[in-house]
């Protein structure tokens, strides 16, 4: 099959994907009531009772509130016209305001993800680097006692829970070595302020070295698994220096490591984000959609979801152009 005919069909998918997502959580929301509505009614109630209102005139002022406020959310029209009008709102991203702050649900998550991501993209990165490093080094190091060090290492901190590693190092460093800036993130600030950088490189560091564990188990067994192959020796019996040896066995490794790379991803904003931001009180992604769930905050709820979905549909798309990029030799079959 061409490859490009190959790739539009998983460009297809990935969009049918990200459609069903879509309908399903509107048949969610539309389906099983707005908690918006009983807020609303309740409010209102207790605002009259508190006023001395008669039954029937709380009852008639709640049902007024409460119509007015599906007027102007439209959810007064029949089922297809606001499923249209949802579908055309999320093309927009256009998912409402939320309801805890006079601000539009996207350029909320915009802003908090900007934090997560201040935290979430250098611990990738060292994860990656540090992961590939450590797990070759492990699988064809000169040197057996190092080999075995980074070996150990490696399961070691895979043991060890993210939290506890983070709760450890916030404790020795404010009490042994006073350093009163691992807390307290500044949202009046720019990320990239001195201030919130100082704040954001412990979390990238631990989150880093947590999943450098994972990353290095995986390179360190998909080298071992190729190095006894026919082209690493012709490429060792040619002369070449171990870089180049290892070049060779890095691409082929690749392919698992791809993977890890994008499970990871979704992991850490399903997971980690949580953990890493209620330690360090970080205002980011993850304690965002915490207080959007406690405080039953419906568009903010949406909105994470929605996004949480389009990264794993994304991600798996992007997964599959990096493997027709770097591994050709991949079968692409009608089956």
């Amino acid at each position: 099959m061409n490859r490009w005919w190959w790739l539009a069909r998983r460009l297809v998918f990935s969009l049918f994907a990200l459609w069903v997502v879509v309908s399903v959580t509107f048949a969610l929301v539309a389906f099983t009531g707005d908690p918006g509505e009983a807020s609303v009614e309740f409010s209102v109630a207790a605002e009259l009772a508190d006023s001395g209102a008669s039954a029937e005139e709380i009852e008639r002022e709640a049902e007024q509130a409460v119509q007015a406020y599906r007027e102007a959310r439209n959810l007064d029209q029949p089922v297809h016209e606001r499923y249209v009008n949802w579908l055309a709102s999320v093309a927009r991203l256009d998912l409402g305001v939320s309801y805890s702050h006079p601000t539009p649900v996207t350029t909320l998550i915009g802003e908090r993800l900007t934090i997560t991501l201040g935290y979430v993209v250098p611990g990738m990165a060292i994860a990656l680097v540090g992961g590939v490093a450590v797990g070759t080094y492990s699988a064809i190091g000169t040197n057996p006692v190092l080999s075995r060090v980074a070996t150990g290492f490696t399961y070691t901190v895979f043991g060890v829970p993210n939290f506890w590693i983070a709760a450890v190092a916030i404790l020795v460093g404010m009490y042994q070595f006073g350093w009163l800036f691992l807390i307290g993130y500044d949202l009046e600030q720019r990320v990239l302020s001195t201030h919130n950088l100082k704040r954001l490189a412990l979390p990238a560091v631990l989150l880093g070295t947590g999943l450098i564990a994972e990353q290095a188990r995986y390179v360190r067994s998909a080298v071992l698994s190729r190095e006894g192959e026919l082209f690493v020796t012709q490429v060792k019996a040619k002369g070449m220096e171990p870089v180049h040896v290892v070049r060779h066995l890095l691409r082929i490794s690749l392919i698992p490591l791809i993977s890890l790379f994008f499970a990871n991803l979704l992991g850490v904003l399903v997971v980690n984000v949580f953990v890493i931001e209620f330690v360090f009180e970080l205002p980011g992604f993850g304690t965002l959609s915490y207080n959007a769930i406690m405080t039953r905050n419906l568009p903010v709820i949406i909105g994470m979801a929605l996004f949480v979905a389009g990264v794993g549909i994304v991600g798996n798309f992007l997964q599959d152009v990096a493997y027709m990029v770097f591994d050709p030799r991949i079968e692409l079959n009608e089956s």
